[in-house]
């Protein structure tokens, strides 16, 4: 493989080559089976976002809007979409939502627990009587938590979430409660950290679990306190808040499983994908593993073991290396003349002791290049993504411009690339 250096400059050369667009110029995409106009994300208000997506929050994610606006342009109802990278599952719900089948993969415990409460259709009264069942639990001490956690909840707070938390793991792994569990799961990692009324720690971040001394810290500094919570009265307040779901014939699959094995679980379905649309880590800028150690605490997940399965990694040639496991694993569970969306992020790396930045698109395109005997697709565009950053946590794991000087009021733009290809038949 070539070094650092050849393959950030290669990747900016194939780059050029391919024709560019901008989000802001798309035409209005046509779901002929639902009679419905999608507006491209940009232009559209977000009414029509689905209450589900607010289940969790995850650093970095693309909005439903980009994931509608793609399903409806490349797919029709009864499709398969598969999302390799589901994360909180907005690509499986918005595919769902819009009468496709989905399918999505992730190795991280958390994401699929969410993605799986996502694609689940359950009833009021079913989400009731679990929750209920929940609350007559005979309540714990406060002991075994380790210091780390405990640092978050109250002693009452903790009562409850211990017995509530072995409950539904073993619920979880039974084939009577397993999918009122895993929506009641999904939800309580939602709150499981935060800072709205319905949080069950100290007021902290929502999206993602900070260090614990930090943490210490900050609450001696602030005098924070930890709040006590009726925790199934919070659960079944935010559960009721995403019901009833809309009714629907499609399904939703979700395996525990990483990317590079897309085309192995997308065959346990018996279909082919029409549409893959995903968005792999943007190298080193996202660390969803360190980010929800929290999460992987109440899953009981080992956190070490993840770390070795993820793509998140600062290395480029690892990267690298990775994306041409998974490109050729899309490219199988891909019915001919299927699209490949991919958002790509930027990411700062050192490259001769200097910080450089290197686009995630270019790293997929030079992976794609590599392969000189997988000549699997054709690149049909590159679509530069670029936005106003008016929240933090967004504008973290996004390469940010910052304009204003003088003491001018600064203006943040965060700038992503929307890779398609299309894929063709051996001889094409």
């Amino acid at each position: 493989m070539s070094s650092v250096a050849e393959i950030v400059r290669e990747g900016r050369i194939l780059s050029r080559q391919v024709k560019e667009e901008s989000s802001l110029e798309l035409e209005t995409a046509r779901d002929r089976g639902l009679c419905q106009t999608i507006l491209p994300w940009r232009k559209s208000d977000n009414r029509s976002d689905n209450r589900l997506h607010g289940m969790i929050s995850r650093v970095g994610g693309f909005p439903p809007s980009l994931a509608r606006y793609f399903v409806a342009r490349y797919s029709k109802s009864g499709d398969t979409i598969l999302d390799p990278f589901c994360g909180k599952g907005t690509t499986l719900l918005e595919a769902i939502c819009l009468g496709r089948n989905a399918v999505g993969g992730d190795i991280a415990p958390d994401a699929v627990v969410v993605s799986r409460a996502k694609c689940s259709r359950l009833s009021i009264a079913a989400i009731a009587k679990y929750v209920e069942q929940l609350a007559r639990l005979r309540r714990h001490a406060k002991s075994a938590v380790p210091d780390d956690v405990a640092i978050f909840f109250s002693r009452t707070t903790l009562r409850q979430l211990l017995p509530i938390r072995e409950r539904i793991l073993e619920d979880m792994q039974s084939s009577k409660n397993r999918d009122v569990a895993t929506f009641v799961c999904g939800v309580l990692l939602g709150i499981l950290h935060g800072h709205s009324r319905l949080s069950l720690s100290l007021p902290c971040n929502q999206a993602f679990a900070m260090s614990p001394n930090y943490v210490r810290r900050y609450v001696a500094e602030h005098d924070l306190k930890r709040p006590d919570r009726d925790v199934c009265k919070c659960v079944l307040e935010k559960a009721l808040a995403f019901l009833p779901v809309p009714k629907t014939d499609s399904t939703g699959r979700v395996f525990c499983a990483p990317a590079q094995q897309c085309d192995r679980f997308m065959a346990r379905t018996r279909t082919a994908a029409t549409l893959v649309l995903t968005s792999p880590p943007y190298l080193n800028r996202q660390t969803y593993i360190k980010d929800s150690w929290l999460r992987l605490w109440f899953l009981q997940s080992n956190r070490a073991e993840q770390t070795t399965k993820t793509l998140e990694t600062g290395n480029v040639l690892s990267f690298v290396k990775g994306l041409q496991e998974v490109l050729p694993a899309m490219c199988r569970a891909l019915v001919t003349g299927g699209r490949v969306v991919m958002v790509c992020g930027h990411a700062n790396i050192s490259l001769r002791g200097q910080d450089c930045a290197a686009r995630v698109a270019d790293l997929c395109l030079y992976a794609l290049h590599s392969m000189e005997k997988q000549k699997c697709f054709v690149v049909e565009r590159l679509i530069k993504d670029k936005k106003l950053m008016t929240r933090g946590s967004y504008y973290a794991v996004h390469r940010g411009h910052v304009n204003g000087k003088n003491g001018l009021p600064r203006r943040r733009y965060g700038e992503d690339e929307i890779l398609i290809l299309r894929k063709v038949a051996p001889n094409d």
